[in-house]
Parts: structure tokens; sequence; C-alpha cells
């Protein structure tokens, strides 16, 4: 005999049903979630250190691209951190900032601090980090892919080699070609050691790694290019070696497909191209401005979400530099894009604008360590671009000296002399003859780049001194603040005081 269910019993199973779906959530929130713990161990840390997680989509295509999330997290007095948080994707970048004052800790993770890793969804990460010894160690779910990275990341080509292009003991070619074989045998290194992690890694892993790999190693490459505000030979000769190694599968100024599947590869692809338009005669082989000839190579030469990303990456990469030009071509690129990625654009271009961000400095100290943006997270910067042999340049620091006296009690405010001059030699002489700089200031330099230096090109500085003044959290305050030799510093005290 059939029984019809009583109220009491149906109401009973929805219950059980409803936890069912309850836990059944849980559990895929639970999966959804990563976490890093970790301890900093060798030395006693106050409360005042703390790490700071940034995490980036796998698809955002530029370095200074905005995070999705950013996490403050704080040290204890033995050094203990743990951070669970939302994966932003199934694969997703992190980067890690330490917040402290001492220069040791800040040294021995600056191959974690300065690039972004490439993580899953899932991770769960125990970090350790041993001052004495000074070695890092990863544990846990996805612990093989941070250290491959981890490893990738710690060599790099000394100084030397870096400037090698601007000796003149060398004959441009030479030079050039010098430079590159460098670079050739560094990125064999880092093969054979992503080689060895190939047994521990997913293929989706493994591919993407060695991607990113490739791209770092030829934007190190042609960072150090001699294209702008060079000698005539220097850029005739960067001509040719594009022209001839455009096409070769193994030289570093070669874009393959495969390489469409790494986020920066929009970015890429927009550097090499910035370099052939300025060693190109532009009156006669390019009668285009550049903004136009660059969106008319994207817009022929590429097509689908390729081209999307290339259009996107090109107005984030040239925004700042060519405001007014950037407006004019602006509606241009947006007829191009996805309503998504309309969307993006505009997005961009709120935060590009001149209240925005900064473009993200990385400098070199005297010692060759990095000394970034991020560092000053909580600080007022002004900056003071210079080079050896400029006579206003030593007009500054007597009013500096004005100028820090009378903030002499704001310990949120810091001075950067940022030294534009090719060779560390020359940059060194400038500074033993103490007319360029004054007490107080942290001296940095473009690690030879000058002019060339992604921040120093990104707004367009040509004209000596040059001074630029960044709020907290990397907020612009002024590309081009009063002269301070005209009146004393006034007008930069009052910009000043007005952030707190």
């Amino acid at each position: 005999m059939n029984r019809t269910p009583d109220n009491s019993e149906m109401k009973f199973k929805r219950i059980v049903f409803i936890q069912m779906c309850l836990l059944t959530l849980l559990n895929c929130a639970i999966a959804q979630s990563n976490t890093i713990t970790g301890k900093i161990e060798g030395k006693v840390l106050s409360t005042e250190n703390w790490l700071v997680f940034r995490t980036y989509g796998y698809n955002q295509i530029v370095e200074n691209s905005t995070p999705i999330n950013s996490y403050k997290v704080p040290l204890t007095d033995v050094g203990q951190f743990e951070l669970n948080f939302e994966a932003p994707d199934s694969c997703f970048y992190m980067e890690m900032e330490i917040l402290t004052k001492d220069r040791k800790i800040e040294d021995l993770i600056y191959s974690l601090t300065d690039t972004r890793y490439l993580c899953e969804l899932g991770d769960s990460i125990f970090l350790k980090i041993n001052l004495d010894k000074k070695w890092v160690q990863f544990k846990g779910t996805g612990a093989e892919s941070l250290d491959c990275q981890y490893q990738l990341n710690s060599i790099s080509l000394p100084m030397q080699a870096n400037s090698v292009i601007y000796n003149p003991l060398l004959k441009a070619e030479s030079a050039i070609a010098k430079r590159s074989r460098f670079e050739s045998v560094l990125l064999d290194f880092k093969y054979n050691i992503l080689k060895t992690y190939a047994p521990v890694l997913s293929p989706y892993l493994y591919e993407r790694i060695k991607a990113d790999m490739l791209i770092r190693a030829k934007f190190a490459f042609l960072n150090t290019l001699p294209y702008v505000k060079t000698t005539e030979e220097l850029k005739a000769k960067t001509k040719d070696f594009l022209m001839a190694n455009m096409d070769s599968k193994t030289s570093l100024v070669h874009i393959d497909d495969s390489l469409a599947q790494s986020p920066a590869y929009a970015a890429l692809v927009i550097k090499r191209a910035k370099i052939a338009y300025a060693v190109t005669e532009a009156g006669q082989q390019h009668p285009m401005p550049y903004l136009d000839w660059m969106l008319n190579l994207i817009h022929k030469n590429f097509s689908g979400m390729v081209k999307e990303n290339l259009l996107l990456a090109f107005y984030m990469t040239d925004a700042k530099a060519y405001p007014k030009e950037m407006a004019r071509v602006f509606p241009k690129i947006e007829t191009m894009l996805s309503a998504h990625n309309r969307q993006l654009l505009e997005k961009a271009r709120e935060q590009l604008a001149p209240a925005g961000t900064a473009f993200p400095f990385s400098f070199e100290d005297m010692d060759g360590k990095k000394v970034s943006l991020n560092q000053f997270i909580d600080k007022i910067v002004l900056m003071d671009f210079w080079f050896t042999g400029c006579h206003g340049c030593t007009q500054i620091p007597p009013v500096f000296k004005l100028i820090m006296e009378k903030l002499k009690d704001r310990k949120d405010v810091v001075y950067l002399s940022v030294s534009i001059d090719r060779r560390k030699e020359e940059w060194l002489r400038g500074l033993n003859s103490e007319k360029y700089t004054c007490p107080g200031q942290i001296h940095v330099f473009t690690g030879g780049l000058g002019w060339d230096d992604p921040f120093v090109a990104a707004y367009d500085f040509k004209i000596y001194p040059q001074l630029c003044l960044i709020g907290k959290n990397g907020k612009i305050i002024s590309m081009n603040p009063p002269d301070p030799r005209k009146d004393n510093g006034e007008g930069i005290l009052k910009l000043i005081r007005k952030e707190r």
C-alpha cells in the first residue's frame, strides 16, 4: 500500500536537500580559494613590516595594468604571515612586495618582488625565506611552478653586459651583436633550467612559463637597442640588425605566433614596432605620424583577439607620452574593439588621465639594486632628473636644500636624484663632484638607458633639469611642477603640503 508522506517528512527532505546544496557550494568556494603562508627567518622583525600581494588576470596585457585585487598582510614579530584569497581566474599572475625599512630583506627577495608569477587556481603555498642562509623555499600545491619561475628570475646579465652597446671602443655593429650573444647565452642557460622542471609541471604551465621567459628575454634585448637620441651610426646599425634578424626564428627580435599565448605578447609587438619606426627616417619610408602609422600597422597585419589586445596595449603604452595625439586617434581605436574591450579602453583612459597613477619606474642604485615606485607606496616622491655636464642641473640642489629643510618634519617625503647618464662612470663622476645632488637624496640612474628608459620615454622628458612629483599610492601630483629656481621652491612646497 502506497503511503503519502506527511508534511513533516517533506519538510525534513527539503532541509536535507538545502543543506547538501549549501555544502556543495561551500566546497566549490573552498576549491576556488588559494592560500599562501610562510615565514621569514634569520632576523628579528618588527610588526611594522608588511607583505603586499597583488593578483592580475591572465589576459591583463601590459605591465602597468591595475591589479584585480591587492592584499596587505602583516608580518608577526617572528616573521610569519598568512593569506587566504580568491583566485581571479583558473590561471592568473601574482606579485609580492615587502614594505620594510630593512634593505637586507629587500635585497634577498628582489627576485620574488620584481616579477609577476604565474599561478593556478587551488595553489596552496608555504613560502620560507632564510635571511642568514640566503635562500628561498616553496612547499605545497603549486610549489614546483613557483620555484621554477624563481630560479629563472634569479639569473640576469651583469650591468656591464647591458651597457656594452654604448662602449665607445666597440663599433656599433659588433656592440649590438655582442649584446645579442650575451642575452642568447643567458636564454640557453634558462632553457636548461626550465627543462629540469618539465617532469613536475603540467604541459599547460610549462608552455606558458616558457613563453613568458622568451618574451622577457626579448624585451630585455630590445630595451638596450639604441634608437632614440643617439648617433646616426647606432641608429643605422640598429635598423640593419632589425631588418636582418626579423624573420630568424633564433633571433631575439623575432616574434613567433606561439608567444601570443603570453599576456605580454602584445606589448612586445608594440615595442619592436616602435623601434622599427624610430630607426627609419619618418619623412621617407613613413610619411605618417607615429600614432597613425602604428594604428595602420595593427589594423592591416592582425585580426581577432590578437588585434584587439594589440590596440589596447598600444593605447596603454603611449597614451601618457602622447596625450593630445592619442585623444585624436582614440575614436578610431574604439571602433575596432568589441563591446567588452571598449569598456576596458574607457577604463584605461580614466586610469591614464593626468590625475591617474604614475608609470612604474625602476632604476638602479650604486650597488646595482633596483629602486622602484612600488617601494614608496606610502611616500610622496620628489624626483630630479639630471645628467653630468648640464649647467642648469647644478642650480637645482641649492633650492632642493631649502625645500628639504622646510619639510624636515615630513617623514613621508622622499627625494630621488635620477641620472640619465649613459655610462655609470659618468654618473659617479657627477655624483662625486657634488654639483648635481644634495645630502638626503636617494641616488639612482637609468642603468645606461638614459632617454630610452621606459619612465623617461613615457613622459617624453627632453629638457633638463626635469622634476616630477608623485604622491602616495603612485598618484601623479605633477609631471611638470613649478620650477623651484624661480620661487625658491614655494610652488613645490605648496603642492606637497596639500598631500597628507
